[in-house]
């Protein structure tokens, strides 16, 4: 027995070839450009004439140039014989340095027949990126104390980076690094950094720790927050109530309030110790 099975398509005559099939300009600096190129090649038997050259591209990242990267506009009309071929130049520019940036854009034109064609331009970005301790707690210590942490500073961009100096808020001090700035930081590559608080006052220290880079773009900045307070612990005395209970008139009881000095920094100098008798008979 035998079935049929209805098939259906359509032929093309295949008029043009891409040389690469899409024009791919990959990792490009953010602060900087670079260009790429495709060639267009007549792969037909006949002689072609391409017209209505249009670059599609809403990011405006692209600019049609010559091999020396010089703008310049599209070509009105292009002829090409059999196995001839054109070569377009274009240079992307990101001209973005907050983000990393994928590009898709179209170089449309027209052939002989009036058929549409469009050639695919890609492109991607790459912003160099250095990461800081986002934030550092100290918490409260005594004013003339010292209280020590450690902040991580790392190179997170796939190219190199280059970190030129570190900036700490008043009462922060770098004691040790693990590596020097200025530095060069391969990715992933980072510098530990031991830093102490040592406040002279009683105060709240919080600030911003500034890191800036020059390489390979201008004012590479990253910051990080440091939180910490300065206070003075007083003279104490573990009792708040001394009772002396019920005394006969010709008795006398003796209690001891001692004194305690809670700083760990500081000496205390009594200078004066009163009662206060305020309401309270004979005293």
């Amino acid at each position: 027995t035998t079935h049929c099975i209805p098939v259906h398509g359509k032929g093309y005559i295949e008029r043009f070839k891409f040389d690469s099939t899409i024009m791919n300009i990959k990792n490009v600096i953010s602060c900087k450009d670079s260009v790429g190129h495709i060639d267009i090649i007549n792969v037909s038997s006949s002689a072609q004439s391409l017209t209505n050259f249009t670059l599609n591209d809403p990011s405006g990242k692209f600019t049609h140039v010559d091999n020396t990267g010089t703008p310049i506009p599209l070509p009105g009309s292009v002829p090409l014989n059999v196995n001839e071929s054109k070569r377009f130049y274009f240079k992307f520019t990101p001209n973005d340095n907050t983000q990393d940036l994928a590009i898709r854009s179209y170089l449309q034109y027209k052939s002989s027949s009036g058929d549409d064609w469009m050639v695919q331009l890609r492109a991607s970005s790459v912003v160099p990126k250095l990461y800081i301790t986002p934030l550092t707690v100290f918490g409260s210590i005594e004013a003339g104390d010292t209280k020590r942490d450690t902040i991580t500073l790392e190179n997170i961009s796939p190219v190199p980076v280059r970190a030129d100096n570190i900036s700490l808020p008043p009462g922060f001090v770098i004691v040790s690094q693990t590596k020097q700035l200025p530095n060069t930081l391969q990715p992933r590559d980072s510098i530990q950094f031991v830093v102490d608080f040592k406040p002279t006052q009683t105060q709240v220290y919080d600030g911003d720790v500034t890191v800036n880079g020059s390489d390979p773009c201008p004012n590479i900045v990253t910051k990080g927050k440091f939180t910490a307070k300065a206070i003075l612990l007083k003279m104490d005395s573990p009792f708040s109530i001394q009772n002396f209970s019920y005394v006969r008139p010709c008795d006398c009881k003796t209690r001891d309030i001692p004194l305690t000095n809670p700083s760990h920094v500081h000496d205390v100098i009594i200078d004066s110790l009163f009662i206060d008798g305020k309401n309270i008979a004979g005293a």
